[in-house]
């Protein structure tokens, strides 16, 4: 069951609101999809450029990132920066769709195989022999579909984060959205399954949002 199912049947989350993210998701993927390849490749440099300057990075050692799919931002050359700079970077893999949304990560150079996942996106090769444990992940590029500045994330209904990110508990790496300027909106309706955020990343801006983002940023600031 997908999260978009689930939505209707959890117990304090109205149909309206529902709804609400239903209609979001929509808008989201049409607006990510309706941007020129020329747009997408211009996105996904300038948010490399404004995520470097932010110095972020350098309070960071072990790095997950996604494989781009159906408009997302892409963060590719951001990853090549993350490699240049010595720094592990893992993908999700998924061996198959199942009801706990069971999702893992895995390291991945440069050179190594890839293979499409059951939900068509590309994904390492699956092999145990690199599996990256969540708990020692330090940053999370996360993909997404809306957003707004109060760190909600919508993604795109399979609820494979949520659930990833349930596992983890306490010991949550920072969790830097990435996404074009124009999947912001006003408000998403924030269901009991959501993590918030602690930054977002789009091609013209950093928001920071989380109580350790802010304070990150203003150490930054005050050593810059």
């Amino acid at each position: 069951m997908g999260r978009g199912a689930t939505e209707k049947l959890s117990e304090g989350f109205s149909n309206s609101m529902s709804a609400d993210r239903r209609h979001l998701r929509r808008a989201g993927r049409a607006k990510r999809r309706g941007l020129s390849y020329g747009e997408q490749q211009a996105h996904a440099r300038s948010a490399c450029r404004i995520v470097l300057r932010s110095g972020l990075l350098l309070a960071h050692h072990r790095f997950s990132a996604y494989f781009a799919a159906d408009g997302e931002l892409d963060p590719e050359p951001l990853v090549a920066r993350i490699h240049q700079m010595q720094r592990e970077v893992a993908f999700p893999v998924i061996n198959k769709p199942d009801k706990q949304r069971t999702m893992r990560f895995q390291r991945l150079r440069p050179g190594q195989a890839l293979a499409l996942g059951p939900l068509g996106i590309w994904q390492p090769a699956a092999t145990s022999r690199f599996a990256i444990p969540g708990w020692s992940l330090s940053m999370m590029l996360v993909p997404l579909v809306a957003f707004d500045t109060r760190g909600t994330r919508l993604g795109m209904g399979g609820g494979y984060y949520d659930a990833y990110l349930a596992k983890l508990g306490k010991r949550q790496p920072f969790l830097l959205g990435y996404a074009h300027e124009c999947q912001r909106v006003e408000n998403i309706p924030r269901a009991p399954w959501d993590v918030p955020l602690d930054a977002v990343a789009t091609e013209t801006s950093i928001y920071f949002i989380s109580k350790r983002a802010k304070r990150f940023i203003r150490v930054y600031n005050r050593r810059a």
